[in-house]
């Protein structure tokens, strides 16, 4: 099941780069396709001009122009990029030996590389979390490995309230176990088993990409074999 969906968001991403690198409207579909194709092996003509024909649809375009606009009303958005939060998490454990808490994984998703805070709003937040981070009362710090992580009384949750919908917040994708609160009907983890099964599954995910690859390429060498000997067989 992880491996199909990190395959979903990798062929998204994939597609994504190509209407980024390629799309303009004021080119036809045959002349993006020839600019593209001629210059990239790795891109399937008869496949790209689906694609590039999808994206000129009106459709397609009516679904822009929605997506620009909610994206646009994005109040706190994060500057990570394609890298998954809980990548991040994981690389944060990995140099500090704790895991950082989801107000440290805010803090650092909503700074730029040259240091600058996205927005105004973010850094309001981060002040209201730096100032929990530097009360004394608080005993939440960091989170050591395999520690039970109470996400509805941590840092983050302190400062903007509990999860909604059962989606927690700067964690990144994982399974969930529903638990009612007192007041809230919120999803939320057990403990941090689940952080930790998620994040070694991405930590290994480079490793089992060459595996698969490999595996492709032995594949695809033995179906041309196989085809080589079937025309030598039959001429």
């Amino acid at each position: 099941m992880y491996s199909m969906v990190k395959h979903g968001e990798k062929w998204r991403t994939w597609k994504g780069s190509l209407k980024a690198c390629t799309y303009d409207s004021s080119l036809t579909i045959d002349q993006i396709v020839a600019q593209k194709t001629e210059k990239d092996n790795r891109v399937n003509p008869t496949q790209f001009k689906k694609l590039v024909t999808h994206w000129f649809t009106p459709e397609y375009q009516s679904m822009c122009d929605l997506r620009r606009k909610s994206r646009a009303k994005m109040e706190e958005p994060h500057v990570s990029g394609t890298k998954s939060f809980a990548r991040l998490a994981h690389e944060e454990a990995l140099k500090n030996g704790v895991y950082p808490t989801r107000g440290q994984i805010y803090v650092k998703t909503r700074t730029r590389k040259n240091g600058n805070i996205v927005n105004e709003k973010v850094a309001q937040v981060m002040t209201s979390l730096e100032a929990i981070a530097s009360d004394s009362s608080n005993t939440q710090g960091s989170n050591t490995l395999g520690s039970v992580d109470d996400f509805s009384n941590d840092d983050y949750s302190k400062v903007k309230g509990p999860a909604k919908r059962g989606y927690i917040r700067c964690v990144g994708r994982m399974p969930t176990v529903k638990e009612k609160m007192p007041g809230n009907t919120s999803t939320v983890p057990r403990n941090s088993n689940s952080i930790n099964q998620r994040v070694s599954s991405e930590s290994h995910h480079n490793d089992g990409n060459h595996f698969y690859k490999l595996l492709s390429f032995l594949c695809s060498y033995i179906y041309s074999l196989f085809v080589l000997s079937v025309i030598l067989f039959i001429f």
